[in-house]
């Protein structure tokens, strides 16, 4: 009598292939995680030799890959962020974000942009702000610099930031339609408007907006590349906080939420020279794997 053919894995058999699975999932596991720790590691190095604490006027710089921007039990991959603390080593005075509403309150998602950390805002209700009035955020010129990813989507115009009071102060915007960046300054009785000229919307793609005002002039850049200019003198805001992601704390109303991910915004008291503010923005696009 011939011998029947196995037709089916016998019990054992099936235990060694389900083990075998589980070591190359955790293998995979644990090489993707260590890739993830690598260029977090990199990022850090990056932004520790990075140009910008040398540069003088340095106010706040919030960034999400350093140890010290998040309380470590909230610093995980879909948790909810309180709080995000000022990083920048000369000012004594830290701007630290806040939203004490856990329903308001960004995502942090472990790897959303170029593989490093960023925060994630809904567009619909997520935001943080400084917990009083911060004299040091309002000044008579400055320059700032922000790194963002516009979702798909999002609503007609999301604030990046937002320091104003009235019409005093500045504010600025990002929308999916041309104009895609508007800054607006108050001079105490109106609003003057800068915008792009042209549709330069980069949604689900990584921006680096820089700005420069030295109390009359003001400049535009995203992604290296001068898209807007004008003229405008400011009265300073002297009574609101300075949110990030809404106009909340600005205005009377919660509005103009911002739907994306924000993963770091540098702020100095003074207009930049031009040679500092390349060396600002190479710093952030070698860091977040930005072409420009």
């Amino acid at each position: 009598m011939k011998q029947k053919f196995k037709t089916a894995f016998s019990l054992i058999e099936l235990s060694v292939v389900i083990l075998i699975i589980g070591i190359l999932v955790a293998g995979v596991t644990q090489s993707s995680r260590l890739i993830t720790q690598m260029r977090l590691a990199t990022a850090r190095q990056i932004t520790q030799n990075s140009p910008v604490s040398s540069i003088n006027g340095l106010i706040s710089w919030w960034e999400t890959t350093s140890e010290k921007s998040f309380d470590e039990i909230e610093a995980s991959d879909n948790s909810v962020i309180s709080k995000w603390y000022d990083s920048s080593p000369t000012n004594l005075n830290r701007n630290d974000l806040v939203q004490t509403n856990s329903t308001k309150r960004p995502i942090y998602i472990a790897t959303a942009i170029n593989g490093l950390p960023a925060l994630k805002f809904n567009g619909s209700n997520t935001f943080m702000q400084t917990p009083a009035y911060s004299p040091d955020l309002n000044s008579l010129n400055f320059s700032f610099f922000a790194v963002i990813q516009a979702f798909n989507g999002m609503p007609p115009i999301g604030a990046i930031l937002c320091t104003r009071g009235s019409s005093r102060g500045w504010v600025l915007y990002y929308t999916p339609t041309s104009p895609s960046v508007s800054l607006l300054i108050g001079n105490g009785s109106a609003w003057v408007a800068a915008t792009t000229n042209t549709a330069v919307t980069n949604l689900n793609k990584t921006d680096l907006i820089s700005i420069n005002y030295d109390t009359v002039n003001a400049k535009i850049y995203q992604n290296t590349n001068n898209i807007a200019n004008f003229s405008a003198s400011m009265a300073i805001n002297s009574t609101t906080v300075s949110s990030i992601g809404s106009n909340s704390g600005c205005d009377s109303a919660d509005q103009y939420f911002f739907s994306g991910y924000i993963s770091e915004l540098i702020f100095f008291n003074r207009s930049l020279k031009n040679d500092e503010r390349i060396d600002v923005e190479k710093y952030l696009a070698k860091k977040w794997g930005l072409k420009v």
